[in-house]
């Protein structure tokens, strides 16, 4: 693993570690505007349309979040370009840090 990888794999974690580490909006896409939290035990919740769900999560390697509910689960891809996830399986929506 090189610096760089590094440096990314440690954002991520510094991300989400703590109580509240790192709120984020999907924006985009179906679920525009939902909040996700992610917390530093490895959980985190989803906030659309005035319901809350709560998921598992885990780093997967130096570039991928995956986040996983009973057998449903989706990797995110961390863009460093920006400053957002994203996956493939719904292009259309991206996660943006910083939902206050």
């Amino acid at each position: 693993m090189n610096f760089k990888h590094f440096l990314i794999i440690a954002l991520i974690l510094c991300m989400c570690v703590g109580s509240v580490s790192a709120s984020w909006n999907i924006e985009g896409g179906k679920y525009d505007g939902a909040v996700i939290d992610f917390y530093g035990d490895n959980t985190g919740s989803v906030t659309y349309g005035g319901h809350a769900t709560n998921f598992n999560w885990y780093v997967k390697d130096e570039e991928t979040i995956t986040a996983s509910y009973y057998i449903f689960s989706v990797d995110l891809k961390y863009n460093q370009t920006d400053n957002t996830f994203y996956s493939t399986s719904y292009p259309d929506g991206k996660l943006v840090e910083g939902v206050d």
